[in-house]
């Protein structure tokens, strides 16, 4: 399950807040009760698996590594792959 999944079946807009996660999860507990919705309830604890790691999914990451590719691309003349992804690990190994 990917992440616009969990949060279609949770109802709610894609969000890294702990709390809106819980009172959506809260509701759909509510809502679908493990013995009336067996397979909706293991959705929703799935969904909610999901919806934490979202939370801590770390966004700085790709956006740097997009932010090296697209400089080194404008401003390079021989842009290749393998120098992109050289340059990504070695700024990440220096922070």
């Amino acid at each position: 399950m990917n992440f616009d999944e969990a949060f279609k079946i949770l109802e709610i807009e894609p969000t890294a807040d702990k709390k809106k996660i819980k009172i959506a999860y809260s509701k759909m507990l509510k809502k679908y009760h493990s013995e009336e919705f067996p397979e909706m309830f293991m959705k929703i604890n799935e969904a909610y698996r999901v919806a934490l790691e979202f939370e801590k999914f770390d966004f700085n990451l790709i956006y740097s590594i997009y932010f090296i590719y697209y400089y080194y691309t404008l401003y390079s003349k021989d842009c290749d792959l393998n120098n992109v992804c050289f340059l990504c690990i070695f700024f990440f190994c220096i922070i």
